[in-house]
């Protein structure tokens, strides 16, 4: 397995691009921001682009500030002692990390890193709270994204730890769409008509789950021969979402 680099693959830019400005205004935080907080926000921040693998914010960084997915994925990740990545989470466009960074100034307990080629916007912690303290109204969308946040955490453990190897990895596969089907991530899978392609190799599955890379193998070939996968080198293609779907659902 390939481990993510640091330093490499970086190339700032200062100059905000056309779409960050969309961006964070259909942003998880700031999209019923007013216009005028919004693009203060926007003017205290700079873009940077990363390549796959390349480490965009670490544990020890003093910099305290929040990334803003623009295009690609960021992946939340944290190494222990022996080595071992424990993948946290797996962020596409619309998410800001970390929301802790505005309530909490103690040490970060994860790396983040850009899964795949990524332009991610860092905004400063002083630019944000500075129009919080400004506006106190908007702390309530704050508020609403850190319990919509925990509410997903909840969530997402149950998923992962109920039911079936397969009842799981079909949970994983379903967030994963929200993420690499952007467009589409307020519509149900069943309303989805057409296929979804998923960048994820097996053993990054393997490390979300915590089991053997095997045992993830064995469990994809079967959605395929039911029909509801198409696997490929490092990619995988929902075909029938509506069943995926029904697979997930903890009973």
């Amino acid at each position: 397995m390939n481990t993510p680099t640091a330093g490499h693959g970086l190339t700032t830019e200062r100059a905000i691009p056309p779409q960050t400005t969309d961006v964070l205004r259909w942003n998880q935080l700031f999209a019923n921001w007013p216009e005028e907080d919004r693009l203060a926000i926007t003017a205290a921040s700079h873009t940077a682009r990363y390549r796959r693998r390349t480490l965009i914010m670490s544990r020890e960084s003093t910099s305290r500030e929040l990334l803003a997915v623009v295009s690609g994925c960021i992946e939340v990740a944290a190494f222990n002692a022996e080595g071992r990545r424990h993948l946290n989470a797996l962020l596409g466009p619309r998410s800001v990390v970390p929301i802790v960074e505005l309530l909490d100034e103690s040490s970060r307990s994860y790396d983040y890193y850009a899964r795949e080629d990524s332009l991610i916007v860092h905004i400063p912690r002083s630019a944000l709270m500075q129009r919080l303290d400004r506006n106190p109204m908007l702390w309530k969308t704050v508020a609403q994204l850190a319990l919509e946040r925990q509410r997903s955490s909840v969530a997402d453990l149950r998923a992962l730890t109920v039911g079936s190897t397969r009842r799981r990895i079909a949970a994983i596969l379903l967030r994963m769409a929200r993420i690499y089907a952007p467009e589409r991530s307020c519509a149900p899978p069943r309303a989805q008509t057409s296929a979804i392609d998923i960048n994820l190799a097996q053993h990054d599955l393997a490390a979300m789950l915590c089991v053997s890379r095997q045992t993830v193998n064995k469990e994809l070939g079967a959605l395929v021969e039911a029909g509801v996968l198409h696997m490929a080198y490092k990619r995988l293609t929902i075909i029938d979402g509506a069943r995926l779907e029904r697979l997930a659902a903890v009973e």
